[in-house]
């Protein structure tokens, strides 16, 4: 499972959205808003587009990065 931790106004986060759905990967969006300690505990950030897999974790919009995430 994917999960992306988003906020509003957040261009990389929309490109990381679109690039899953090209990729046909489902995912589950987070709000950054409220999950900051979540956010955290995982990467030690409040980075927006945080993508968690059960393959690791990626920052930004990082096509190598996500494709090896997935």
């Amino acid at each position: 499972m994917v999960t992306i931790y988003t906020q509003e106004s957040c261009a990389p986060c929309l490109m990381v959205k679109k690039f899953l759905q090209m990729k046909n990967v489902e995912y589950e969006e987070v709000p950054r808003e409220g999950n900051e300690e979540t956010m955290l505990e995982l990467g030690g950030k409040i980075t927006t587009p945080l993508v968690k897999t059960d393959k690791g974790i990626s920052y930004g919009f990082n096509p190598t990065a996500l494709s090896e995430l997935i």
